[in-house]
This record gives C-alpha cells, sequence and structure tokens, in this order.
C-alpha cells in the first residue's frame, strides 16, 4: 500500500510491487531504482553501472558508508555487483517494516538521490 501511494505521489498511478514483491524503475542507461520486499523489510536500492571504476573511486564511496564514522544521519549500504565492463554499483537502504510508509519511502529515495550525487557522481573526475 505504502508503494502504491509513493507512486500517486510522484503520478505514477499504477506503482506497485510484483509477484516477486519487486518494482523496477529505469531513470537513465545507467541508473535504476528498485524497491524491494526482503520479508516484512522493504529494501529501496539504485543500481548505477559504472564500468572501469578504479579502485580509489571505490574506497572513496566506501569510506563514505563506513559506520564507525557515522558522521550523517542516514547511511546507505554500498556494494560492488560484477566487474570491468560490467561493474554496477548498489546503493541500499532497509526500511524495517514499522517505518515504511509513501513519506518514508520519499525520504529514502531522495536520501540516496542526494548520496549519488555527493559520492558517486564524482568518480572519475
Amino acid at each position: 500500500m505504502a508503494v502504491y501511494a509513493f507512486g500517486q505521489q510522484l503520478g505514477l498511478t499504477d506503482l506497485a510491487l510484483d509477484e516477486h514483491g519487486l518494482v523496477s524503475l529505469a531513470l537513465d542507461d545507467d541508473d535504476s531504482l528498485h524497491l524491494e520486499q526482503a520479508q516484512d523489510d522493504l529494501l529501496i536500492y539504485r543500481l548505477l553501472n559504472k564500468p572501469h571504476m578504479s579502485a580509489p573511486s571505490m574506497l572513496a564511496a566506501l569510506k563514505a558508508c563506513d559506520q564507525r564514522h557515522n558522521n550523517r544521519a542516514w547511511m546507505p549500504r554500498i556494494g560492488l555487483i560484477g566487474d570491468g565492463g560490467q561493474a554496477q554499483l548498489v546503493v541500499l537502504c532497509r526500511l524495517p517494516s514499522g517505518q515504511v510508509s509513501a513519506q518514508s519511502i520519499e525520504q529514502t529515495v531522495d536520501e540516496l538521490e542526494h548520496f549519488k550525487r555527493q559520492f558517486i557522481d564524482r568518480m572519475g573526475q
């Protein structure tokens, strides 16, 4: 129900999780947003195509997520799928079931975008 309400806020009148508990939105050729049911929780994540990501760039993104230096109110999880020209960076947040609402989904999507702009988009610069 919260995913549907979030979709309504965006003008996506039929946004809903499929029979596998997943909905994916292509944001551009190199970026997609996913909402996925994980037991009672909701995973919200971005898959970013980052071919030939350098080790220093990846290290900078990982350091931004270091839980020991929690200097941000919001901290995503980050990982890498594949390698070389097929590398995809995953930036993820898990919303516990009691916190899932259209508003919390919107806030998480906004935070993922902010994190992407602040730390990921700078890779390779």
